[in-house]
């Protein structure tokens, strides 16, 4: 089974021609103007789950984004909320050391002497770095976790793990 990618979700239509507006989810809003098809994240009545790009158009902290497939504001309407996705195999690279989001959610985070904190379950974007919710399966406690490289000795994305050195004083 092909793994999707979220890269925008529509907020709303534009215009009476189909045309929608989309709230990016990627850290480069740009490509938004090189993606030539997208995939709905959920099945829509009276919508292909493949849509091909026809324009995109930066628009303040949106895209306004016209499908081929899509021709008329009623068929726009329902794509509403709805996410847009990619397979997880068109994502770029990114440099040795960075990691998108869902490249990290669901590792088992690790300290580094080996105990188990739980599963890396959200990652909450606070404006200065990147804070991971980590809860443990067995009691259901969470800790949040700075993503700093202070913190965040090592991860494995093969083996489904990262270690992590907790400042001191964070799980009391």
């Amino acid at each position: 089974m092909n793994k999707f990618v979220r890269v925008g979700q529509i907020i709303n239509t534009q215009g009476v021609k189909g045309q929608v507006r989309v709230w990016p989810l990627t850290k480069d809003p740009a490509r938004f103007m090189q993606l030539k098809r997208v995939y709905l994240e959920e099945k829509v009545p009276g919508c292909p789950d493949k849509l091909t790009i026809n324009q995109s158009k930066a628009h303040r902290n949106v895209f306004l984004i016209s499908f081929e497939e899509i021709q008329d504001m009623t068929t726009a309407e329902k794509l509403k909320e709805v996410y847009l996705t990619i397979p997880v195999e068109e994502v770029p690279p990114l440099e040795e050391g960075s990691y998108y989001h869902f490249q990290l959610e669901g590792l088992e985070v690790f300290t580094e002497t080996g105990e188990s904190l739980g599963l890396l379950r959200q990652i909450i974007e606070t404006g200065s770095n990147d804070v991971y919710l980590v809860r443990s399966e067995d009691t259901g406690k969470e800790v949040l976790i700075p993503a700093l490289k202070s913190v965040v000795l090592q991860v494995d994305l093969e083996k489904g793990r990262m270690t992590v050195q907790l400042p001191e004083g964070l799980l009391e």
